[in-house]
């Protein structure tokens, strides 16, 4: 809808109220009030098991800001930060700097979820829904979005292939490969080398 409004400003209006009402569910559905951060979905509640389970990869700065400009709720912000944050703090436990595709977070921190937490035996592993992570953080040039994007990038530009699930340490867990995997890859590094 933010895009819709930029494409056809006749709209915009229309556009930009459908915008603003879609984030304000979102801030009432699938926002944590305790950690400052967005849930796995709509489905999880306060009540939930999963209530601090956070997917790595609904980690976007570009469009928390965007969603920050059209509404000014400075709760987007907050919500980018926390997220990042968490996102720091699994980065600096590893020499790799990968993150896996759920985390816990709490008050007391951001902690790496354990196998079969929600899904499967890839949950504490950088695997399929995380792959799109290296492209939503270099659309940012947020210092703490740069900075666990370079460390991802450094140890994959030590790899020969990109597979499709690594563990943290950077054991690939599966020979597969996949372009998922490889185009944000590319596209961060092509990034990173232009500016």
């Amino acid at each position: 809808m933010i895009e819709a409004s930029k494409q056809w400003p006749s709209h915009k209006d229309e556009y930009q109220t459908q915008a603003k009402a879609l984030l304000q569910d979102i801030l009432k559905y699938n926002y944590n009030e305790n950690t400052g951060i967005l849930t796995v979905g709509n489905w999880v509640n306060k009540d939930s098991k999963y209530y601090n389970l956070m997917r790595a990869s609904a980690t976007v700065p570009k469009q928390f800001q965007a969603f920050y400009e059209v509404t000014k709720d400075k709760k987007w912000l907050d919500i980018n930060n926390k997220m990042l944050n968490s996102l720091e703090t699994i980065s600096s436990k590893t020499k790799t700097g990968l993150i896996p595709y759920f985390i816990w977070v709490d008050q007391s921190g951001a902690c790496v979820v354990k196998p079969y937490t929600i899904s499967n035996q890839f949950d504490s592993t950088y695997s399929y829904n995380v792959c799109r992570l290296p492209y939503n953080l270099t659309q940012s040039n947020d210092e703490k979005s740069q900075k666990v994007l370079n460390k991802m990038l450094h140890f994959f530009m030590t790899q020969k292939n990109f597979f499709s699930s690594y563990n943290l340490s950077g054991k690939f867990l599966d020979d597969h490969q996949a372009a998922s995997f490889k185009a944000p890859i590319a596209f961060a590094t092509e990034k990173v080398k232009s500016t």
